[in-house]
């Protein structure tokens, strides 16, 4: 009996993918209960682990740049939860040949994985990779005084490691000290 017990105990118990997902899913409802977050941490998961990110580093970059609003759209044109502009989506999209609405937030989540991918290849985990991604690879390195953007990112990313605590990373990078 004591088997037959532990059998259906162990089919029943949620996986380590269900907890993370159900994890993330509570975090995403206190940071915005306005959204039906659906599938999106099991695609945040997926997606951050195809490009060897951190889930939580995606999240970081997401809030900062929309406040985890889905529909947002900047005053220079950017669109949606992690804020890409329409041309880059447009190249994301050539490359990766997908389609999509950049308001979709598993749409916009995927082409910014990639692109967040790209920035830390070319400038490291850091400073440089965050301005990449707000400013555009060509404009990582410029200095500007009162831009706080990628300081904001890496705060809110140390908040969010202790808000969502992990012991198997997927990312293979740490915040470098190129500060």
């Amino acid at each position: 009996m004591t088997a037959w017990f532990l059998v259906i105990a162990l089919t029943l118990a949620p996986s380590r993918a269900e907890l993370k997902e159900t994890a993330i899913l509570a975090w995403l409802a206190t940071a915005n209960p306005s959204v039906a977050w659906g599938e999106f941490p099991r695609s945040l998961l997926h997606h951050a682990r195809a490009t060897r990110l951190d889930y939580r580093l995606v999240l970081a970059v997401c809030s900062v740049e929309s406040e985890l609003r889905p529909h947002a759209v900047s005053h220079k044109g950017a669109v949606g939860l992690c804020q890409i502009m329409p041309q880059t989506a447009q190249d994301l999209g050539a490359r990766l040949g997908i389609r999509g609405d950049l308001r979709d937030p598993i749409h916009n989540m995927r082409l910014a994985t990639v692109y967040l991918r790209d920035q830390v290849t070319a400038f490291g985990l850091g400073r440089e990779a965050f301005q990449a991604y707000n400013r555009g690879p060509e404009r990582a390195r410029e200095v500007w005084p009162r831009d706080q953007y990628a300081g904001n990112v890496a705060l809110r990313y140390m908040r969010i490691i202790r808000e969502l605590p992990d012991s198997v990373q997927h990312g293979e990078h740490t915040l470098s000290d190129a500060w």
